[in-house]
């Protein structure tokens, strides 16, 4: 009876191991990177700085010809090359700080919904084409939001 039993559990094993099983299907999750950034309150405050000394920076241009001396002219050109290079190093250091909390909080929400892929998908430069895709992009800002409490 032992052996009848051994036989039958082996051949239920090959069964098994016989049947066709679908492969695990790959789950993905999308991400609108702009619409993230857009919506983070530094990003926010750092257009509304940046309008506020543009806006006082246009309103210290002389209005005429006549008011504007080759000494304005240069100094106007000096404080705008200068300008540009802090709101440069100002816009390259937040978006390279952004994307890591993007990345991080990405790969905290494909864990928390079992995602095996993320893809980044934005208006400008569509990272991958992709028929489907869970939109995770609102789970990314609400960690994000946890993330700073």
């Amino acid at each position: 009876m032992n052996r009848a039993l051994i036989i039958a559990g082996l051949l239920g094993l090959a069964a098994v191991g016989c049947g066709k099983s679908e492969p695990p299907k790959m789950t993905v999750g999308v991400v609108d990177t702009e619409r993230v950034v857009q919506e983070m309150p530094e990003f926010r405050d750092m257009n509304l700085t940046w309008a506020a000394d543009t806006g006082t920076f246009l309103s210290s241009i002389p209005r005429t010809p006549e008011e504007m001396s080759k000494k304005k002219a240069d100094e106007l050109n000096n404080r705008i090359a200068s300008s540009s290079k802090i709101w440069q190093a100002r816009s390259s250091k937040f978006y390279q700080d952004a994307w890591g909390r993007i990345s991080k909080a990405g790969e905290e929400v494909a864990k928390e919904r079992g995602l095996d892929m993320i893809v980044i998908d934005t208006v400008h430069m569509p990272s991958v084409q992709y028929t489907s895709g869970q939109n995770i992009t609102t789970d990314i800002l609400i960690q994000l939001s946890h993330d700073k409490k």
